[in-house]
């Protein structure tokens, strides 16, 4: 893998256009518990580029894949002192720009690691990815979009593959430097881990409010993705709100090993299927109401 920010312009003028991957990590910096670093998410964001170079270098040994610098980068953080937050707005115009400067050098793919599910995140990247795709023939790619919607859905592929199982797989009860981003941590950094074993279970807060009247909503009509806006919204609106939402005390390293096996899988399906010119059918949740975005 090459770095971006140390090749000079006559080694990147010799690229081939059609056989080159860009890969970016992409994540905030955010509150995660007393346990856990503001860098959580870009620590295992970082991880996963790794494992996505060494995945692809293997399995497409003709293309060159070139690491572009980390963003810090995200929208809807925990509003809690620690997090850094970029508005959906800036952030959808921020990727664009890089897709639009890669496509006017000929380039044609942009893979992103990424591991933050706040949902105007993911509703953000997925609306710059549109943009790419219809404007500019560009491909720009979040796997976590899609691999995050089958963790809160509990998608029997995805459960298929661990030996954790609903509650610990960041899904709505275990969203948030829980059992599952503990897990991983413990794996990939374990001396940035600082006395998990010791915190309380953090539950779903009572929903009320607008919180409650999405939560009805999501009921009536059998929806998951409106009943994960309605834990966001009463997680966030809790007068008691906790940084963390779940079970880190019953964190273990083997769970975050399978989980990013289990991820790193899933995104080179993914990364295949764009590759090879396929569509990407999948939507992230609530993308049917991605307008919200711009509200969070």
């Amino acid at each position: 893998m090459l770095e971006y920010k140390n090749m000079t312009y006559q080694e990147i003028k010799k690229l081939n256009r059609d056989k080159t991957i860009f890969l970016m990590a992409l994540s905030p910096l955010e509150t995660h518990g007393p346990h856990l670093p503001v860098g959580t998410d870009l620590i295992v964001a970082e991880e996963l580029l790794l494992k996505y170079d060494n995945k692809i270098s293997q399995k497409y040994p003709d293309f060159k894949i070139i690491k572009m610098p980390s963003l810090p980068f995200g929208s809807s953080l925990l509003p809690i002192e620690g997090s850094i937050e970029i508005r959906a707005r800036h952030l959808e115009k921020i990727l664009f720009d890089i897709a639009k400067n890669l496509s006017e050098m000929g380039f044609k793919y942009l893979f992103l690691a990424d591991n933050h599910g706040g949902p105007a995140h993911q509703m953000t990247i997925e609306a710059a990815k549109h943009k790419a795709d219809k404007k500019l023939n560009f491909y720009l790619i979040d796997p976590f979009n899609y691999i995050f919607k089958m963790m809160v859905e509990n998608n029997d592929n995805l459960l298929k593959e661990l030996t954790a199982s609903s509650g610990e797989i960041g899904d709505d009860s275990d969203l948030h430097a829980g059992n599952n981003e503990t897990s991983l941590m413990l794996h990939l950094s374990p001396m940035e881990v600082k006395e998990y074993e010791k915190l309380k279970d953090s539950l779903i807060p009572e929903y009320k409010g607008f919180a409650k009247i999405i939560y009805s909503l999501s009921k009536i009509f059998k929806s998951k993705s409106l009943a994960h806006l309605a834990v966001n919204l009463a997680w966030i609106s809790d007068d008691q709100i906790t940084p963390y939402l779940g079970k880190p005390a019953q964190a273990d390293k083997t769970k975050g090993k399978e989980m990013i096996e289990a991820r790193v899988k899933i995104a080179l399906e993914i990364f295949d299927k764009v590759i090879k010119g396929d569509q990407i059918k999948e939507k992230p949740l609530l993308w049917n109401l991605r307008f919200l975005r711009y509200f969070f």
